[in-house]
């Protein structure tokens, strides 16, 4: 486990909060693949995963304009797949159902969010924890 990704998630997390930094955050993507590693990551620990991922949800909330974009990083939406399907990790599903909310309240973002098959199983799977 790194240290130092803990303190950047922790930071990303709280400039996440404000629009003009979650802007800032999409116009780089290297933060989407940030994300996506340590939410994908079996050693980072459960508190950087839930930072990654509410900074996810923050970003997906305020940057309206940029969802297509975000719903079209590579590797990004099978990692909030997978983060629904593990067992356990109540708070990380919350964030993660938040987040394909989040997505699927523009227009152009619903038809490209069905190419994922098994989008529509998980949330319902998410129902019935």
């Amino acid at each position: 486990f790194d240290w130092c990704t803990f303190h950047i998630l922790k930071v990303l997390r709280s400039l996440s909060r404000t629009r003009v930094a979650s802007t800032a955050m999409v116009k780089t993507e290297e933060t989407l693949d940030i994300i996506r590693i340590v939410i994908l990551d079996d050693e980072s620990n459960l508190g950087t995963k839930l930072d990654a991922v509410a900074t996810l949800k923050n970003i997906t909330y305020y940057v309206d304009d940029k969802r297509l974009q975000i719903l079209n990083h590579p590797g990004l939406i099978d990692a909030l797949i997978k983060l629904c399907t593990v067992h356990g990790d109540e708070m990380g599903k919350e964030f993660a159902s938040a987040v394909m909310r989040n997505l699927a309240m523009t227009p152009t973002t619903k038809v490209p969010m069905m190419k994922y098959s098994c989008l529509i199983d998980v949330l319902v799977e998410l129902t019935e924890d």
